[in-house]
């Protein structure tokens, strides 16, 4: 026959487990909140240096751009950006004007040519609403 427990040894042999569980939960506590941090810290690196190399490729690329013009249009880009600097209200108005008219200041590559009447991808453009029976 198994010896008979009271009730005060059972809360005496409770209270041990508790402890060790305890201690268990607050080392796994930590250890997650560190891998959390950790992972915090990676990701915040890994933004700064995605955003520092998109910004030195982003340069590079408008140097070898600045490179190809030819003399004439490197000198009246920096004229234009004197200008801005200088009258800066004015340039704003140039800079409208320009593209209000279909041109751009400062945007990457040739203005779009302004499309003809008639040509094609000019009309609307009709969807079914309905699929055909097959």
């Amino acid at each position: 026959m198994a010896p008979t427990v009271t009730g005060d040894e059972k809360a005496d042999n409770l209270l041990p487990a508790a402890g060790i569980g305890a201690a268990a939960c607050w080392v796994l506590g930590i250890a997650s909140l560190s891998t959390l941090g950790i992972v915090g810290i990676g990701a915040g690196v890994g933004y700064g240096v995605g955003t520092w190399a998109v910004d030195k490729v982003r340069d590079l690329r408008c140097k070898n751009a600045m490179d190809k013009l030819p003399e004439p249009v490197k000198v009246a880009l920096e004229l234009f950006a004197e200008f801005a600097q200088q009258q800066p209200s004015n340039a704003q108005l140039v800079h409208s004007f320009v593209t209000s008219h279909g041109g751009r200041i400062g945007g990457a590559g040739p203005a779009a040519a302004p499309r003809q009447p008639g040509a094609p991808g000019t009309g609307p453009t009709i969807v079914p609403c309905v699929a055909a029976n097959v």
